[in-house]
Formats: C-alpha cells, sequence, structure tokens
C-alpha cells in the first residue's frame, strides 16, 4: 500500500482558514513557534514531508523545514494543549484521512491532533485531542 502522501516538498495550508503552516521568523533555533500565516510560499512555509517506517507503518512521516535540520515537534512548555514547535531531532507524525483531500497530522503516540489555535494571522499551532474541526484539517501543496 503506497504512502497516503508522496514524499516531497509541500506548502502546508490549513481548510478552516487561510492559513499555512509557518516557521515563525524562518528561525531555526529549537522551540521556535509554528503559526498559521497567509500563504506566501517562502521557504519558512515549505516542509519537507518524507515517509518513515513507524508504528502506524506507511502513513508516518517526517516534516522537516527546507530551511535546515529542524522538524515539526512540540515545545518545551507545559501549556495545555501543548504547542507546536521546531525541534532538531526528527519526530514521527501520522497523517491520516479527514475528507476529501483533507488530512489530520496526529501525534502516534498520544492523542494529539496538530491544530491551529484560532483564524487569524500568526496563531499558534497546537496539540489537542482530535475533534473533526476545521483548523485541525490540513491540505498539503506540492511546492
Amino acid at each position: 500500500m503506497p504512502p497516503l502522501i508522496p514524499d516531497g516538498v509541500y506548502l502546508i495550508s490549513c481548510a478552516g482558514a487561510d492559513l499555512s503552516i509557518d516557521l515563525s521568523g524562518g528561525g531555526t533555533r529549537p522551540a521556535t513557534p509554528l503559526i498559521g500565516r497567509g500563504p506566501h510560499r517562502g521557504d519558512n512555509q515549505k516542509w519537507e514531508v518524507r515517509n518513515v517506517d513507524g508504528v502506524n507503518g506507511v502513513n508516518e512521516f517526517r516534516l522537516r523545514s527546507v530551511l535546515g535540520a529542524v522538524y515539526v515537534g512540540i515545545g518545551f512548555g507545559r501549556r495545555q494543549p501543548l504547542e507546536a514547535a521546531v525541534q532538531p531531532l526528527p519526530m514521527p507524525w501520522s497523517i491520516e484521512p479527514a475528507g476529501p483531500d483533507l488530512f489530520r497530522i496526529r501525534n502516534p503516540f498520544a492523542d494529539q491532533s496538530l491544530s491551529l489555535a484560532g483564524d487569524t494571522e500568526g496563531s499558534r499551532l497546537n496539540l489537542p485531542p482530535w475533534e473533526d474541526g476545521a483548523l485541525q484539517k490540513w491540505v498539503f501543496e506540492p511546492a
């Protein structure tokens, strides 16, 4: 069975808002926040998606910034829901169907799905439980 998303570089946009996953300020330091920003197709919005063997098999991926060796991960804070940030070590993410051409990006080790905290520019990405909300569904567009 082939992976749902072919390996490649993507702009990952929210289905519930005209916002894309953006590496805030283009920073590559650990714990740099991930935010929603209007799509501008800059390098800080481009993510290399690679399938890896893992807990869920063919639909487990690593999401790496094209700016360097930093990966979509979990921030260091204790705020709930946890906030998403880049980290130097890759974290696997399960990418699962969530509607026609829509996907859920889920932590395979916990009941957490990548979500926008709000539908406005600059909203942080966080990891609440899956609620099938529009701000938890993503579109992968080849960059």
